[in-house]
């Protein structure tokens, strides 16, 4: 999805992206990224605190 609803909540989205091209893994990082992005996933539960606290999610 690259569209985004009117004013989201930018803790209940994540966006994928693919850090390493030469692999077959994407990575999750919490709320908009622009760089490499492939597209955004929305999630029911927030994310807590800032996004640099939260880890790498590797797929």
């Amino acid at each position: 999805m690259d569209e985004l609803p009117t004013e989201p909540d930018e803790h209940h989205w994540w966006t994928a992206v693919d850090l390493a091209p030469d692999t077959n893994s994407l990575y999750l990082l919490p709320g908009f990224r622009l760089v490499n992005r492939l597209g955004f996933v929305e999630t029911t539960h927030a994310w807590g605190g800032d996004a640099d606290q939260h880890p790498l999610y590797l797929y």
